[in-house]
């Protein structure tokens, strides 16, 4: 009896292992692209659960490093023709001398209103999402949007964050406090940004970082 149980037990094994020896078998007469379809029919299952796997650990990776970042200067350039956001955000940093990797500065320059009713659409819901959830620090914008948002109470009185000397030395007229006219400002066209008439630059109301904020215009006009 014990003989026959062990030939039993060794007959599963073998029938166990035929389905294996016969897919192992077939492989081997199959050419690469015959061998890369078979995969895939039998094990895209497996292989789609890989992936998403995969991509679930990235995507959380990216999480907990986003909630850990912290902008340290958020700033709009509207209807800038050209630009290099990236290199104006790099110098500034130098220029607070930030070292630490999570501290960002974010620069958007993408505000470009070319009379396209969708385009435009689209940039004003962006630009309004930026303002009605107080993201924003400073705004770099033509004649246009600063009388726009120059009666609206979202500017920063700028005699808040500067001194009437700090002032007078960016040569601000004393009647008009809630922006700075930098129209051919030096720097602005070193990094290659292109607003058509006159140009100011604007404190929020409600800045996150009303230091920096102050600390960019002091970059800009130096």
């Amino acid at each position: 009896k014990a003989h026959l149980r062990t030939l039993s037990i060794n007959d599963g094994k073998e029938n166990q292992m035929e389905p294996e020896k016969h897919e192992k078998s077939h492989l081997l007469k199959m050419n690469f692209p015959q061998k890369a379809e078979h995969l895939f029919t039998y094990y895209k299952t497996h292989m789609l659960l890989a992936v998403l796997t995969f991509l679930g650990i990235i995507f959380a990776v990216y999480y907990i490093y986003r909630m850990q970042v912290d902008i340290v200067l958020n700033a709009l350039v509207i209807n800038s023709q050209g630009g290099d956001a990236n290199a104006l955000g790099s110098d500034f940093r130098d220029f607070l001398e930030e070292r630490d990797p999570l501290h960002e500065i974010f620069i958007d320059d993408t505000l470009l209103f070319t009379g396209s009713s969708l385009s435009d659409h689209y940039k004003e819901i962006k630009l309004a999402s930026y303002l009605n959830n107080r993201l924003v620090d400073v705004m770099i914008l033509d004649e246009a949007y600063y009388s726009r948002y120059k009666e609206s109470g979202l500017l920063q009185p700028l005699f808040k964050i500067m001194s009437d000397e700090e002032l007078k030395h960016l040569g601000q007229d004393s009647d008009d406090v809630l922006g700075i006219r930098i129209t051919g400002n030096r720097k602005l066209q070193e990094y290659g940004f292109n607003i058509q008439g006159n140009v100011y630059l604007v404190v929020m109301q409600d800045a996150p970082c009303p230091e920096n904020a102050k600390k960019f215009i002091e970059f800009l006009c130096e």
